[in-house]
Order: structure tokens, then C-alpha cells, then sequence
């Protein structure tokens, strides 16, 4: 599997849904806090710098369609 960047949350609920919704559609994500935010995230509970979210190269286009057809329905 070759990662490539697919789009940076703000925060874990962006990012869970973001994944939610990728793997609804059988995409598979890798999720990579920012900053301090992993450490800050295990302490708090939550991160303050949001996370990088991270697909196959070959599902780019794929994941890129589903995050854009939930950026519409808002």
C-alpha cells in the first residue's frame, strides 16, 4: 500500500467522520495526528491540532469523490 495525503481535520470529530464515511465505502484510511496532538489527544482526550488523513494511492480518487459529496450535503 502506497499512502498519500488525503486532506488534514480540524479536530477528532472531523476526522472520525471523515473515516466513517471512507470506510463505508471500503476505503481504507490511515490517520496521523499533527503537532503535539497524538500526546495532547492520550492526555486530554482530545487534540486542539486535528489530524492528517491518509489513503492508497489507488483509492485517491475514490476517497477524494466522498469527501467532496459530504462537503455538498451541508
Amino acid at each position: 500500500m502506497k499512502s498519500v495525503f488525503l486532506v488534514a481535520t480540524e479536530n477528532n470529530v472531523q476526522t472520525q467522520m471523515i473515516v466513517d464515511v471512507l470506510k463505508q465505502n471500503n476505503i481504507v484510511s490511515v490517520v496521523q495526528g499533527r503537532q503535539a496532538g497524538e500526546a495532547l489527544e492520550a492526555y486530554m482526550g482530545f487534540s486542539p491540532y486535528g489530524d492528517d488523513i491518509y489513503v492508497d494511492k489507488d483509492d485517491l480518487s475514490a476517497a477524494l469523490d466522498v469527501i467532496g459529496g459530504m462537503e455538498q450535503e451541508k
